[in-house]
């Protein structure tokens, strides 16, 4: 038990929960796919999803990052994905 609240990141729940519903969604998903990391999660697709959804709502690469965690590759990836 402690171990999950320990896991709980208070500051980027409040940081989500100023974005539409579809990110907090996905954003909170995100976080108990980390939590549950040994479960086999599939954490890069939701990650990835959580940061198309991120960066439709015009954030930056700073903080979709913080989010995500995603290489800078992978989210001028998705900026070219969005744009095409």
């Amino acid at each position: 038990m402690d171990y999950i609240f320990d896991k709980i990141d208070a500051k980027l729940i409040k940081e989500l929960a100023k974005l539409d519903d579809e990110a907090l969604k996905i954003g909170v998903y995100v976080m108990i796919c980390e939590i549950t990391r040994g479960a086999r999660v599939p954490n890069k697709r939701h990650k990835i999803k959580l940061a198309k959804a991120l960066i439709n709502q015009g954030l930056n690469f700073k903080k979709v990052r913080e989010f995500c965690q995603i290489s800078k590759a992978q989210y001028y990836k998705l900026i070219k994905e969005k744009d095409a």
